[in-house]
């Protein structure tokens, strides 16, 4: 009975595993509530160190003392003859609180190690060695620019067996790759900092079972040099990877990755993709590749994500109409245009292949607000819309037309709005919050497309803000931000589930 109980608050507390102050108030319950929430706590404890400042050092200090309390003897007089000082253990601990973590990480962010900021080689290999020998069924691993035979490690066995999702980058020793392929055959997620061949990186992503996810991103830097045969290498850099990849095509549902030069691996992978349900395209590094994809061939009946970085309208149109009615994202950035018409074709194109969209940036011109109305109607699902003021910027736009299409023809599900402006009128914005009672309350997003001068918009801002808050009182608007430039849509839960980053 008390394993059913066990296993019924395991499922309880892993639902509340986002919400770290239900979790630490469990603790205090019993000592059987309080192994229950700490398994989990201790599950990724690397959420932990993620805020900035002097906070994220004295948290990492702690934890990793913590860590460092679970070494063995041996370790322990090693690390001493090394000069290395160790935190002496003043009462036993509570618990193995190594045996509870999934997840090893090594990094705050994409460049920031944990580890090379606290301590010195020696101590980073012998905690390396505990985490394999402890935990067991690791679900997560980050690789990147470590050197040690992590596989050959005791234990590795059992703590590499049942990896879920891998980072790491083609620039690693191949052998740190092949030695993992005697036991990782079940890695679902790839996350590859890409920029030369790696026969042991494709090695490995080959003998995988069932690949799911693979993101990849690739370094800029490599682009700037003259040495022809870099050149060369990086113009073929998929000559083993991609063919791992492509091996897997059918199973991929998420695939996040940036264009460079490779264009017959792209070709080769996009049309096998029938099952992809995100897409995230980045043409960034390569101005041409647009009219070197061909997508005549390929088919994406189960799209429901596609983010899009510097690519051509055209070429979004073209995957978009190659989808089934299913999509319920398609977010934008740094889109290039042929024409002015690209902008009305594209919004045409989304009303008329994604009536399920929810989540959707758009830049609209004037002219184009009829179209607009039609999206409004035709996409009855829609949460939340970025709309990105197009155009010759003057005062009459964005106008009193765009605001009265949006109370008129806006489904019900609406709620969630971002302007990118130019200039935006307090009598047109006032209009529309007033015709906004009785809906769902906004979460409100303004952000001006340039910086005016520090006194001229403190005074802009005051009477903004003055205006929000009238309306924010009568329950109009939940929460907003001003002049803030981010992407607000993915900072909802139901948005990141969908998305693969």
């Amino acid at each position: 009975m008390s394993k059913l109980h066990k296993d019924v608050l395991s499922l309880i507390f892993e639902e509340l595993q986002d919400d770290k102050k239900s979790l630490y108030s469990c603790l205090l319950v019993n000592r059987f509530w309080c192994e229950t929430a700490v398994s989990i706590l201790w599950k990724d404890p690397w959420t932990f160190l993620m805020k900035r400042g002097l906070m994220k050092f004295y948290k990492a200090k702690l934890f990793f003392n913590t860590i460092l309390l679970h070494l063995s003897e041996d370790s322990r007089k090693f690390l001493q003859n090394k000069g290395i000082k160790l935190p002496q253990q003043q009462e036993p601990l509570l618990f193995n609180y190594i045996t509870f973590c999934k997840f090893i990480k090594h990094r705050y962010s994409y460049n920031e190690n944990i580890y090379e900021e606290i301590f010195g080689d020696y101590l980073i290999e012998e905690i390396y060695k505990l985490f394999i020998s402890k935990c067991t069924s690791l679900k997560f691993l980050d690789v990147t620019r470590i050197n040690y035979p992590i596989y050959n490690y005791p234990g590795a066995e059992n703590s590499l067996s049942y990896l879920n999702e891998l980072h790491c980058k083609s620039d690693d020793d191949p052998t740190l790759f092949y030695g993992l392929s005697q036991y990782c055959k079940h890695i679902k997620k790839f996350y590859i900092e890409h920029k030369f061949p790696n026969p042991g990186l494709a090695k490995l992503i080959e003998i995988q079972r069932n690949v799911k996810y693979i993101s990849i991103n690739i370094n800029d830097d490599e682009y700037d040099t003259d040495d022809n045969d870099k050149l060369i290498n990086l113009q073929n850099k998929y000559q083993f990877i991609g063919q791992s990849i492509i091996k897997h095509a059918y199973n991929i549902i998420y695939l996040s990755i940036i264009i460079d030069k490779d264009i017959v691996f792209f070709n080769n992978l996009l049309p096998k993709l029938i099952n992809l349900k995100s897409l995230s395209l980045d043409g960034y590094l390569f101005n041409k590749f647009d009219e070197q994809l061909n997508f005549s061939s390929s088919y994406y009946p189960k799209l429901q994500v596609l983010k899009l970085n510097s690519i051509y309208y055209s070429t979004a149109i073209k995957i978009i109409k190659k989808t089934d009615e299913n999509c319920q994202i398609i977010w934008i950035e740094n889109m290039k245009i042929d024409s002015k018409d690209d902008f009305r074709q594209f919004i045409q194109i989304i009303f008329q292949y994604c009536p399920n969209l929810k989540y959707v940036k758009i830049v609209l011109m004037e002219q184009d607000l009829e179209n607009f109305k039609k999206l409004l109607i035709n996409c009855e699902y829609l949460e939340g819309i970025y709309i990105e003021i197009g155009g010759q910027y003057s005062i009459t736009w964005p106008n009193y037309r765009l605001f009265d299409i949006l109370i008129k023809y806006s489904p019900i599900t609406l709620y969630k709005i971002q302007f990118h402006y130019h200039k935006l009128d307090m009598v047109y914005l006032e209009f529309f919050f007033g015709k906004w009672k009785g809906r769902k309350s906004l979460h409100l997003y303004l952000c001006e497309t340039y910086k005016r001068s520090n006194l001229f918009s403190y005074h802009i801002n005051k009477r903004l803000i003055e205006l929000i808050e009238k309306y924010k009182n009568e329950n109009v608007i939940k929460n907003y931000e001003i002049n803030k430039e981010f992407r607000f849509i993915e900072d909802y839960e139901e948005f990141n589930k969908l998305t693969f980053r």
